[in-house]
């Protein structure tokens, strides 16, 4: 999370510039930005953090280590938008065998 004590809804392509950083939300209720960092090494992650305090406005930061992830789910699509198949209006989903059901 990035801490600020001014608006960061302007500094996007900042954080864009960063490639580590796989997410950037600004938030209601306060001047923080939530941010996904993906780093290999606590090392590399130093860096990303040295490289966030040079972004104008960032007057800090709170670093969260995941040890485990248990999972992580995919964007699901909303009703309405399933995935077109080349055959037909709709894709049928498959059974974990790998057939689909109907």
């Amino acid at each position: 999370m990035v801490v600020s004590t001014s608006w960061m809804g302007d500094s996007a392509e900042d954080f864009a510039a960063l490639p580590e950083i796989l997410e950037a939300h600004v938030i209601a209720g306060s001047a923080s930005v939530p941010l996904k960092v993906r780093t290999a090494t606590t090392e590399q992650l130093q860096d990303v953090l040295r490289r966030l305090y040079a972004i104008d406005g960032v007057s800090g930061t709170q670093a969260t280590v995941v040890l485990e992830t248990f999972f992580e789910r995919p964007l699901s699509p909303r009703s309405g938008d399933q995935p077109r198949s080349p055959r037909g209006p709709a894709s049928t989903p498959e059974t974990p065998s790998g057939r689909q059901s109907r």
